[in-house]
């Protein structure tokens, strides 16, 4: 059986043959490449020019492939229980979230670990990278709360009850959910504002 993947660049489609991946001409329906994939793969994710796609199983192994170069490589990385994962604008970053509660980020090239960021106690869902690159959004999966991420300090900026509609800002500061009735606006907190409102909090519990 097949499943279909999502196209790639124009008139490119992807389908999931058993434990391959296979890219077909739309226009002359040939198939272009095939890539091994080495095991059951039950994510996948491309990138925004559609030059990289990235699988990957629940245990941390994890496939890239280059369409420009029709090259791939696989790895098994640090994180376990997988529930998705997601490129960030630039494809220079990878991101991926565990059923244990936390989502890493990988340097897309060299494969090396970036940042880890979550709570390990609830299973969480990655969303997204902010477009600029410096945010990254996760869901939780019981309670259906997001919460936006910093990466290069990986502290946690702002949570709230979402829905699956989300978009964020090219800076990353503003939220935007939605559902068929409304639309929610959350603005983020500067790393400063949140250092501020720390302060404040610790010197009304000292006095």
């Amino acid at each position: 059986p097949a499943v279909v993947t999502g196209f790639v660049r124009p008139k490119k489609l992807l389908l999931y043959t058993q434990d391959a991946l296979d890219e077909w001409d739309l226009d002359t329906f040939q198939l272009i490449k095939s890539w091994k994939l080495g095991g059951l793969t039950y994510y996948s994710t491309a990138s925004d020019d559609g030059k990289l796609l990235l699988t990957s199983d629940h245990n941390g192994t994890f496939t890239l492939a280059n369409f420009t170069t029709r090259q791939s490589a696989s790895r098994q990385l640090d994180i376990n229980q997988l529930t998705d994962n997601r490129f960030s604008a630039d494809g220079s970053r990878f991101a991926a979230s565990s059923w244990l509660g936390y989502a890493r980020i990988w340097d897309t090239q060299s494969f090396q670990p970036l940042a880890t960021m979550g709570s390990h106690r609830m299973p969480m869902i990655v969303q997204g990278f902010s477009p600029d690159g410096s945010r990254l959004l996760t869901c939780d999966v019981y309670t259906k709360r997001l919460r936006l991420w910093d990466i290069k300090t990986q502290r946690e900026l702002i949570s709230f009850r979402g829905s699956e509609a989300t978009m964020i800002s090219p800076d990353g500061n503003l939220i935007v959910c939605s559902d068929e009735s409304s639309m929610q606006f959350y603005r983020a907190p500067t790393l400063a504002e949140i250092d501020a409102a720390e302060a404040v909090e610790k010197q009304g519990q000292k006095q």
